[in-house]
């Protein structure tokens, strides 16, 4: 934007002092930078792990002589659990009963709970803290049991095709009915949590109204129609988007909270003003949690989407390059979701652009209005603003740092103060004209000043 006066120039330079922006932050701003570095430590958390201790476990205890034949017998025993699904006739089959598979396998390894059986005397050996955190693993365990007996039979009896895929949809709905059966254990007390944390949370879920939505919704999940797949596919898309949404949503949440503490201490500096409505702090804390939870919502619909694709089309990918395929697909899910969220918010604010800044920002904005009309009528003011810009956008050899639209209001600001300067020698040099005028006439009558 050009500076075209005092008013213009006032305002460019004292959003500069206050390091402010004029424009508002787009969600898409930075995009590009966060997948390439997020993409970068994403492989991180999608290595097979398990997968590759396995093997590293199978080739030690292959023996002397034995270890390498140990290590591609292991591999190729992975590879042969699959091998079923390979549809010769069809590329796009096989495609699809890998996919059929994998979300199958999702289920059993990070859907259901997951725990371990012990021996008696194994179990003897623990403490009673820990029989009680197994006790309380193996029963919400037992609630999942025909989920895991389907999940065993897709892979005993290699199922592919059409079968593999209705057996898919037996395991979702096996799933959503053994998901309602252990919240209904929760709220009746047949399940109750034996660690402090748990309880803690049981109580605050159930003191909320969490318990009662979550039962609606499971029971809804169950039932056949449209409505019961539509929901128990929503529930797996925020699975399927990984563990990582908590991650996720722990880091927007901590880049968020800088904003609202700034934003109280906003309303605080209003108090001691005497000035009590302001309700900054308040604001901030909705649109932070708005962003927040458009950002965990967009990041799953996006990270689900991309890694259903890359699962479909490019099965070859493996883990690591579909988990970064998701990475990708969740950010720009994510980026799509704050935008919505933005318009919406903007809409209800009466069209005015102030979802893209914080409220510390609006709230300096508005004081720079202030001062901008008071500097205005003040060619002294105007002064110690183009003194504190100079500090500020030139270093010690009197270059000008700052970008265009700040050298033009700069310019501008010295060339009214030139201005001002030369009207002052001119009204001085009036003056002394005047003066020696008036000490000629007074000569002229005897009269002498000293």
């Amino acid at each position: 934007m050009s500076v075209q006066n005092v008013n213009d120039a006032t305002e460019t330079l004292l959003y500069s002092l206050n390091g402010l922006s004029k424009e508002s932050v787009s969600p898409f701003d930075g995009l590009g930078q966060e997948i390439l570095y997020g993409a970068a430590v994403t492989p991180l958390f999608a290595f097979p792990y398990r997968q590759a201790c396995g093997g590293i476990k199978a080739f030690y205890n292959g023996g002397r002589g034995n270890r390498i034949s140990a290590w591609n017998t292991y591999w190729d025993t992975i590879k042969q659990q699959k091998a079923h699904l390979k549809d010769n006739s069809s590329l796009w089959q096989t495609m699809k009963n890998r996919e059929y598979y994998n979300r199958i396998d999702k289920f059993g390894k990070e859907f259901i709970p997951q725990q371990a059986e012990l021996e008696y005397t194994e179990f003897s050996k623990l403490s009673r803290k820990k029989q009680a955190k197994y006790n309380y693993g193996m029963q919400r365990k037992s609630y999942y049991s025909e989920v895991q007996k389907l999940i065993n039979e897709a892979k005993t009896k290699k199922l592919k095709g059409a079968e593999l895929k209705a057996q898919l949809g037996k395991i979702k709905e096996a799933y959503a009915k053994a998901q309602l059966a252990e919240h209904n254990a929760i709220t009746n007390g047949q399940l109750k949590p034996v660690t402090r944390r748990g309880k803690v949370s049981r109580y605050l879920k159930t003191k909320s109204g969490y318990y009662k939505v979550r039962g609606k919704y499971l029971n809804a999940a169950t039932k056949a129609g449209k409505t019961g797949k539509l929901l128990r596919g929503a529930s797996r898309a925020v699975k399927v988007a990984g563990k990582g949404n908590a991650l996720f949503a722990v880091i927007l949440g901590l880049l968020e909270i800088k904003d609202i503490k700034s934003a109280y201490a906003c309303d605080k500096a209003e108090k001691e003003k005497k000035n009590y409505m302001s309700n900054r702090g308040n604001r901030q804390l909705a649109k932070s949690g708005t962003k927040v939870a458009t950002g965990i919502l967009g990041y799953a619909g996006g990270a689900a989407a991309a890694g259903a694709i890359a699962g479909s089309v490019f099965p070859g990918l493996g883990n690591v390059a579909g988990a970064i395929i998701g990475f990708v697909g969740g950010c720009i899910g994510g980026a799509i979701a704050s935008w919505g969220a933005g318009k919406i918010w903007n809409a209800c604010d009466g069209g005015k652009d102030t979802y893209g800044k914080s409220e510390a920002e609006l709230y300096a904005e508005a004081n720079i209005q202030k001062q901008k009309k008071e500097i205005a009528k003040s060619g002294k003011a105007q002064d110690e603003l183009l003194a504190e810009a100079s500090e500020l956008l030139t270093d010690d050899e009197n270059n000008f740092l700052g970008d265009e639209e700040q050298l033009e209001a700069f310019e501008l600001l010295v060339n009214e103060h030139n201005k001002r300067e030369k009207i002052k020698a001119e009204k001085s040099a009036q003056s002394e004209d005047l003066r020696e005028e008036a000490n000629a006439i007074r000569q002229s009558f005897g009269i002498y000043t000293a």
